[in-house]
């Protein structure tokens, strides 16, 4: 499946959600600044949502715990570098 979505805008949502298992809210929150590239972690501390009528609006996870740091191997750092979109601060975010 990440094959055939290779080269599309889908790519990086996906990625995260299948191989790392995060929710689509935490996916679209998911900011450069969460990824630690020398340490190899990725913190998971905020979600987006679109609501109506105020947008697509940033917010807490639901709980204290769902907040978490996933421990990434080198390999899925460089991954998250070529399919993340490197013009915004969001790292799924559409150009």
């Amino acid at each position: 499946m990440l094959d055939a979505l290779e080269g599309t805008e889908l790519i990086a949502p996906v990625f995260f959600a299948v191989v790392l298992g995060l929710r689509r809210g935490e996916v679209a929150g998911l900011k450069w600044d969460d990824l630690d590239r020398l340490r190899g972690e990725l913190r998971i501390q905020r979600q987006r949502q679109a609501i109506r009528p105020l947008g697509v609006v940033e917010r807490s996870l639901k709980t204290e715990g769902s907040k978490r740091t996933l421990n990434l191997p080198a390999v899925l750092i460089e991954k998250i570098d070529r399919i993340g979109n490197l013009d915004s601060q969001y790292i799924c975010t559409k150009g």
